[in-house]
């Protein structure tokens, strides 16, 4: 069964904090090492930004608002041409 890793980034580099994420998971025996995502959860535009050209394939949009939830889908189709799952 797939697993889900949410990383939430209360404060300091969601690149830090993701790149460290992606390690402990890297670092995992196959099978499970392929079952595990990692959803990066932010509170900005600023940090979606950042986790996407950190390499994000699944972000969680904390307390967005629809008009912050519409810029997110299109910085999603700008930085990942819509690559990323966005969540709320």
């Amino acid at each position: 069964m797939p697993g889900l890793a949410t990383l939430s980034v209360a404060a300091g580099s969601v690149t830090a904090a993701l790149k460290n994420a992606q390690a402990m998971v890297a670092a995992q025996a196959s099978p499970l090492r392929e079952q595990i995502t990692i959803q990066v959860e932010v509170e900005t535009l600023e940090q979606l930004r950042e986790a996407l050209a950190a390499g994000a394939v699944s972000v969680l949009l904390d307390n967005f608002s629809n008009e912050m939830m519409r810029e997110a889908v299109r910085i999603n189709h700008e930085v990942m041409q819509g690559a990323a799952l966005l969540e709320v």
